[in-house]
């Protein structure tokens, strides 16, 4: 930007105001940087009337339209903020202060400088990130759920912005500002308003009306006309992007929920994850007697998608197979499905061979070449687990469609487990089998040194008569015997012979 040095001085004495205000403001002891932005703001002004026109710039040609027309180019041309255009007024306004002290102006009589803009009042100050997040640590460490609850819940969603505040503030009245604002961190909390709204927690309405500078009390005159309760609740939609829900948005969330249900059947969960995708999706959360029919439809259209992906191997020869896994066993005194389900309780080869029985059972009826993954593997163990908990007589009442999805998950799941059951009963029982041979071993190997020490003894003894030269040779058996008896010979050559 070109500064006013730069600028043709056509004046009668050839005056250079911008040095000459320059040495004004560090005779002031104003800092550098002041007399840095007070320059540059005087160099915007001076390049901009050279712009219109206007070859000469001094003091005493400038105009209060000039002025105007300034502010006017700040504002609407160059979209600056209020605090930019109020700070370059204020430093034409200490030039033109300057210039009149010197005698620049004829009687003195200065050009008016437009007022400033006023400035949109900014969000009061709060604590900032690692503040919240040092308060935060405080209370979790007190371990309170209902602290630590009432904390989140206050920073996340009750915690007023400049655009927040800038939209609550076009209200009229206490009671309309609290309420308001109430409103806006509810919606935005809850994704709906309850009924009973404003009755809140007393620790949120002082939170929020502390920000406004309001008195909380203000709340209890708030939707006495409930027109204006519905008007500022649309207004506020509007403005956090929430919506009503259309018959469009019923359908894809009854398309969107099936999907889950076939991953998960507990209500509870796909009554959360229902209202996380709508408060996504900013769908204003519809009644609890419509979200709950919601996932009672899902889970019934879970067993009927079930039962539809599954029906390649539900053929005749498949489903009497499964029928007769509830028929009780004359000779057996139990069902298949009962055998099925008992697991081994030894690790013995009579359980292996049960065990493989199990298996050539399933195999016969092709269980291992059933394609299951058209299910979910969420949904294929849930209905495993029914199979293996359900009474046979709760099976045998439950409709067609659902006791042979169920039996199917079961056959396919407990044929992997019986294999993965086989397995370790054939590693354990090999162990259990070492572990006593081993032991056998050593039980032998004791006795064949005990055996051997007795005939080594016995040895002994006979060589001390056999030795003894004083024992004639006709006395030598004689002698012997005396030692060890006919029998104990015998038996320690047998054992040798072994």
């Amino acid at each position: 930007m070109k500064s006013i040095s730069e600028v043709p001085v056509k004046t009668k004495d050839s005056i250079n105001y911008r040095d000459n205000f320059a040495q004004f403001l560090t005779e002031s002891e104003r800092s550098a940087y002041t007399i840095k932005n007070y320059l540059c703001d005087l160099d915007g002004f001076a390049v901009w009337l050279k712009s219109k026109g206007n070859e000469e710039f001094a003091p005493e040609l400038i105009t209060p339209t000039d002025l105007r027309e300034y502010k006017h180019h700040l504002d609407e041309t160059l979209q600056l903020k209020p605090q930019t255009i109020n700070r370059k007024l204020s430093s034409l306004r200490s030039f033109l202060n300057w210039a009149g002290i010197e005698g620049y102006f004829r009687d003195n009589r200065l050009p008016h400088v437009p007022q400033p803009i006023k400035e949109q009042a900014s969000a009061p100050k709060w604590l900032d990130r690692l503040s919240q997040h040092a308060l935060c640590r405080i209370v979790e460490k007190g371990r309170k759920p209902r602290d630590i609850a009432i904390i989140k819940l206050l920073f996340n969603f009750f915690t007023l912005s400049d655009k927040d505040l800038t939209l609550v503030k076009k209200r009229s009245g206490d009671h309309n500002l609290l309420g308001f604002a109430l409103q806006l961190g509810t919606l935005r909390y809850l994704s709906f308003i309850p009924d009973n709204f404003p009755q809140l927690p007393l620790q949120v309405v002082e939170y929020v009306a502390q920000q406004l500078k309001v008195s909380p009390k203000a709340i209890a005159d708030y939707g006495e006309r409930s027109q204006t309760r519905t008007s500022q609740l649309q207004e506020i939609q509007d403005y956090l992007g929430f919506r009503k829900p259309s018959k469009i948005d019923y359908q894809q969330l009854g398309t969107w929920l099936l999907e889950r249900a076939m991953e998960h059947d507990r209500p509870l969960l796909l009554f959360q994850l229902l209202i996380k995708k709508l408060e996504i999706a900013k769908i204003i959360r519809p009644g609890l007697t419509i979200l709950e029919r919601m996932v009672a439809t899902a889970r019934n259209e879970a067993w009927t998608e079930t039962a539809l992906r599954l029906q390649p191997i539900l053929t005749e020869k498949c489903s009497q197979f499964l029928d007769s896994l509830l028929e009780v066993e004359e000779e057996k005194q139990r069902t298949p499905l009962a055998w099925l389900r008992t697991g081994a309780v030894s690790n013995s080869p009579r359980a292996i061979l049960n065990a493989s029985a199990k298996l050539d059972f399933l195999n016969q009826q092709n269980v291992p070449d059933w394609d299951v993954t058209v299910l979910n593997p969420n949904r294929l163990k849930f209905l495993a687990k029914l199979g293996k908990k359900s009474p046979t007589q709760a099976l045998s009442r439950t409709p067609a469609a659902r006791r042979y999805s169920i039996l199917i998950a079961f056959c396919s799941q407990i044929y992997t487990e019986i294999i993965d059951e086989t397995i370790d009963l054939y590693i354990n029982t090999l162990a259990n089998t070492y572990a006593r041979s081993k032991k056998d071993r050593d039980l032998f190997q004791r006795r064949i040194a005990q055996s051997l020490n007795q005939k080594i003894k016995l040895l002994n003894k006979i060589g001390q008569v056999i030795l003894d030269e004083e024992i004639q040779d006709e006395e030598l058996r004689g002698k012997i015997y005396d030692r060890v008896t006919p029998e104990e010979l015998s038996t320690a050559i047998a054992e040798c012979k072994l």
